[in-house]
């Protein structure tokens, strides 16, 4: 995992805690526009073993994938249900939509920002009552409720755990850092319970996406300057931290 600077004295920081599954290519665009970029993960993700053909009664009509973290347990599925591959499938981030068209998947939306994006898509798009298969995460439901009070039947198997990552130095380096990247609700959790435990807000926090700026929301009074991604991408990321750089130069 990359920790390695912009190689300037003068370089601003920035900390980087997820996307969890994937830190390098974020901490390398942070890099290419001059930025001290630390990988400092606030959560840590374990499978759960949980295998998803033991449940499935018969193909569903849609597969939802709203994180790569769930992509291990999907392509162990297919290992024992080659058919799962012909199911139309909708996933949240291009990164993740890469990942699974190389499993096999042929998706049949465009990857959506976010888990509520996808379900606003996905809602638009399913034609009568559809049976979703969504493996998911040990902190997110809101996907399955939403589909499910429009109507739809959700299988929504928990096939990884994530927990916070308990080490007293996952924040190290933070103290001069000027901007925090947040990937989840779940980092947004983390990074809350590292201030309330003393840790030093960081001034401006990054969230990867409409869903993480959310859940920063229910926190308003703690966080005065967040910025939202535009695409859930390092390119965006670091389309950003160039503005910021450019903003504070222009003050």
């Amino acid at each position: 995992m990359s920790e390695v600077g912009g190689g300037h004295g003068t370089a601003r920081t920035v900390i980087v805690t997820g996307p969890v599954h994937d830190l390098d290519p974020w901490v390398g665009a942070a890099e290419s526009v001059g930025w001290t970029a630390l990988a400092r993960p606030l959560l840590e993700i374990q499978a759960t073993g949980i295998d998803i053909v033991d449940l499935i009664d018969g193909l569903p009509d849609w597969i939802c994938i709203t994180s790569t973290s769930a992509l291990a347990a999907l392509d162990h599925a297919v290992q024992r249900m080659p058919e799962l591959l012909t199911a139309r499938f909708s996933c949240v981030g291009e990164r993740t939509q890469e990942r699974a068209k190389a499993l096999g998947f042929k998706p049949a939306l465009p990857a959506s920002r976010d888990a509520n994006a996808m379900a606003a898509l996905l809602i638009d798009s399913l034609d009568g009552a559809a049976r979703v298969l969504w493996p998911h995460g040990s902190r997110s439901s809101w996907l399955g409720d939403e589909l499910e009070s429009a109507g739809h039947s959700v299988l929504a198997p928990i096939v990884y755990q994530t927990q916070p990552v308990n080490d007293h130095e996952a924040l190290a380096g933070s103290g001069s850092a000027h901007a925090i990247l947040l990937a989840s609700p779940s980092g947004v959790r983390a990074y809350v319970d590292k201030i309330q435990a003393g840790v030093a807000p960081i001034p401006v926090i990054l969230a990867i996406g409409q869903t993480t700026a959310r859940a920063l929301d229910e926190h308003a009074s703690m966080f005065e300057n967040v910025r939202v991604l535009g695409k859930p991408t390092p390119a965006s990321f670091a389309a950003l931290l160039g503005e910021l750089e450019s903003t504070d130069h222009d003050s």
